[in-house]
């Protein structure tokens, strides 16, 4: 199953879940659409929340693409090195913090 049938998978069964505790304790009605909308409210709070913390992540790993580029620069330039060149923002970041890592222990 992939991923995103395993999330629906889930919420759905958090639902149902819900839904027979609610028909256990008698919420109908208008009880039962505003607990359904508090539900809604909830999941997209967290999602909202999870989405804002992979938004900083992303950009943490771009300042740290940057950082770690003009770190290699400097010293491939110290060193007289020809400049490593890297491609894809995210592919760099591994990439230039191992050549930076590299490039320390070799001084």
């Amino acid at each position: 199953m992939d991923t995103l049938a395993e999330l629906h998978q889930g919420v759905d069964t958090g639902i149902e879940k819900l839904v027979a505790i609610w028909d256990d304790i008698g919420i109908v009605g208008e009880q039962r659409s505003a607990r359904n909308r508090v539900v809604l409210m909830h999941i997209g709070n967290l999602l909202d929340e999870m989405v804002r913390e992979e938004d900083q992540l992303r950009l943490r790993l771009k300042q740290n693409v940057d950082k770690y580029r003009t770190e290699v620069t400097r010293l491939c330039t110290e060193l007289g090195l020809l400049l490593y060149e890297v491609g894809d923002y995210f592919q760099s970041h591994s990439s230039l913090s191992c050549f930076v890592a590299k490039m320390f222990f070799a001084l």
